[in-house]
């Protein structure tokens, strides 16, 4: 038994090695492919662990209403902001008509400190007497003179956006918009790109102050009779 073992094994010798090899030839491709994922999978831990974070929060000072951005992660150069706010006029008739009205918002936010740095804090951007104002006009809204107008139903919200570009230590450009409302949502870059291009485009300025009410209903007549 054991000399009829030792000749198949002699007969089949070239056989075996070349099984072995194949087998050999696999585990090293299976090795190198966890290798290179493995490596892969480090390269993408430590950039994230290089990346910048932006936090964003907006608070009262006073008679000012501030955003302040940081960076809260990796290291970064070329900050920049920009805003973008804008007042929605929504409204419906007593013929039941509903009609939107969008304005470029001007001076909302009207100064901003840029710190320079490359983490922390970045920058405040602020604004005076934003939510005084705004919260007179809404008041006068409810006291409905609107309807002398013909308008049943007239309401005013704020919408404010904001668009950070800046570079990471690995010369890689990032651009990131937010919505901020209650709480700061980031927004797709290709919203957020078209939100800006129509804010600059946009001839109709208006401004937080006196006698904006009766600017804002003259916005809305116009409006119905087109």
């Amino acid at each position: 038994m054991v000399q009829k073992a030792r000749t198949f094994l002699e007969n089949n010798k070239i056989f075996f090695e070349i099984f072995s090899n194949v087998i050999l030839g696999i585990m090293g491709i299976i090795i190198s492919i966890s290798a290179i994922r493995l490596t892969k999978y480090q390269n993408i831990l430590t950039e994230r662990e290089l990346l910048p974070v932006m936090e964003i929060r907006e608070y009262l000072e006073e008679n000012e209403e501030n955003i302040q951005i940081s960076n809260v992660g990796g290291a970064l150069y070329g900050f920049q902001t920009d805003m973008a706010c804008v007042l929605n006029i929504n409204y419906i008739t007593e013929g039941l008509e509903k009609g939107t009205i969008k304005k470029e918002l001007d001076g909302y936010y009207y100064y901003s400190r840029n710190t320079q740095a490359a983490t922390g804090i970045l920058e405040i951007i602020g604004g005076y007497n934003n939510n005084y104002n705004f919260s007179n006009l809404q008041l006068e809204i409810m006291e409905g003179k609107y309807k002398e107008y013909g308008i049943s139903f007239l309401e005013i919200k704020i919408e404010s956006y904001l668009k950070i570009e800046y570079y990471d230590v690995l010369d890689n450009k990032h651009t990131e918009y937010y919505k901020l409302a209650d709480s700061t949502e980031k927004i797709e870059e290709e919203e957020g790109n078209d939100i800006f291009q129509e804010y600059r485009n946009s001839l109709d300025i208006f401004k937080l102050g006196a006698d904006h009410l009766e600017k804002i209903l003259e916005y809305v007549k116009e409006d119905i009779k087109n």
